[in-house]
């Protein structure tokens, strides 16, 4: 009988490097909705031996989740077939699930610290990491005058279980509160209030193998990533491996998913450093999964190493003896939101001759933006990558400022 590799949903396939040998050897199946199947590129479509389309039990707009009877039903006729089945879900809304199809285990419930920006944070709180103040449940009658007193003005309103920076709310006043109130009406119960953090964002990405770090790198964000609703680009630029925070980044990213009690596998954690004296680091969120939007992409152009065919080969158990990676290039990348208009004309940026650059835009002249809600609603996105670190520091400057879409006034 032949091997088999089971992707649970199409999120960030055209990432992955399907020239990877290990992928030649086992037969590829996809399991995701009708509509992802639909919309899958064929050069990306074409590497599956199967594929599988099921209904969706929960969609908020970025996070999609399957109903569970269905795929434990298709997973069970796939295993008659194959001597081995191997499960990746690079998917934030199905990573519970995937973790029960490998564990043969009805309960989804051993993900639930990574999936649940609640439990996450009591888990930790527990361990003494350090984390935002909040409260766990908003109730439909909360005052603001009670949130505030806890978790200090302004404050953030989330759900409990989303990504992307959707349906996130910060609150400076009681009309704000009052909004959400009736924005959210019937469901705030599904929300956390938490502390509003005054300080700059990163990400650390780090790979586990046999519980220890083969791969971490760390990420400055341009800005908060609430803020590209506002209208500021989303992404950052891989940190400087002299910085002595880099290291203080990692090193807090690896106490944190110790003290989680993480498997094997490649985790995306968000942390921030307080605008103090002290410049205190805070948990903010984890995701057992591979990091979203095209920071895959960056990474692999800075070090050599694509983090969704590592998170592969980790859950395959065919990481290679001799694995590492090392610094190769500067990089960054940003995706640029949405405004409210008609689009009336294209900007494409200026080349820098010694820079790789790759630029998409997703508008047409014409077509009417509704503004931005998530990090799904963007327009266009870049990456860029470097030897030289003054042509990247300048090309960041310089795309930090650009508008790839102009709007009628």
């Amino acid at each position: 009988m032949t091997t088999a590799i089971l992707f649970l949903s199409t999120r960030q396939l055209t990432q992955v490097d399907f020239s990877l040998p290990l992928l030649g050897e086992h037969d590829l199946i996809l399991v995701a909705s009708k509509q992802e199947l639909d919309r899958l590129p064929d050069n990306i479509s074409s590497h599956f031996t199967l594929q599988f389309p099921v209904s969706i039990s929960a969609d908020d707009g970025v996070i999609i989740e399957y109903v569970y009877n269905e795929i434990v039903e298709i997973v069970a006729s796939i295993r008659q077939s194959y001597s081995t089945v191997d499960f990746v879900c690079f998917d934030e809304g199905n990573v519970e699930l995937a973790d029960s199809l490998r564990q043969n285990s009805k309960s989804n419930q051993n993900l639930e610290r990574f999936r649940d920006k609640v439990e996450m944070k009591k888990w930790l709180k527990k361990r003494n990491i350090p984390t935002p103040f909040f409260i766990e449940t908003i109730s439909e009658n909360q005052r603001f005058d009670e949130i505030s007193s806890k978790v200090g003005t302004p404050f953030v309103v989330k759900p409990k279980r989303s990504a992307g920076s959707n349906n996130i709310y910060i609150i400076r006043s009681k009309d704000d509160f009052l909004e959400v109130q009736n924005t959210a009406a019937g469901s705030l119960s599904n929300y956390e209030a938490e502390e509003y953090i005054n300080g700059d964002l990163y990400h650390c990405d780090i790979a586990l193998w046999m519980g220890e770090s083969i791969f971490a790198e760390c990420t400055e964000y341009l800005c908060p990533t609430i803020d590209f609703q506002s209208g500021s680009p989303l992404g950052g630029r891989v940190m400087d491996t002299n910085s002595p925070l880099r290291e203080q980044l990692i090193e807090f990213a690896k106490v944190s998913l110790k003290a989680l009690e993480s498997s094997d596998g490649v985790y995306h954690m968000e942390i921030f450093v307080r605008n103090n004296d002290a410049k205190d680091l805070v948990f903010l969120e984890v995701g057992a999964r591979p990091p979203g939007m095209l920071v895959t992409t960056m990474y692999e152009k800075a070090t050599g190493v694509n983090l969704l065919n590592l998170d592969i080969m980790i859950q395959t158990r065919s990481v290679p003896n001799d694995f590492s990676f090392s610094r190769k290039k500067h990089a960054f990348y940003l995706v640029y939101p949405k405004r409210n208009g008609r689009v009336q004309a294209l900007n494409t940026p200026s080349n820098h001759c010694d820079i790789e650059m790759n630029f998409v835009i997703h508008s047409v002249i014409g077509e009417q933006h509704q503004g931005c809600f998530s990090n799904l609603d963007f327009c266009a996105f870049i990456t860029c990558s470097a030897v030289d670190k003054a042509e990247i520091d300048s090309a960041y400057q310089y795309m930090s400022e650009f508008k790839p879409v102009q709007y009628a006034s």
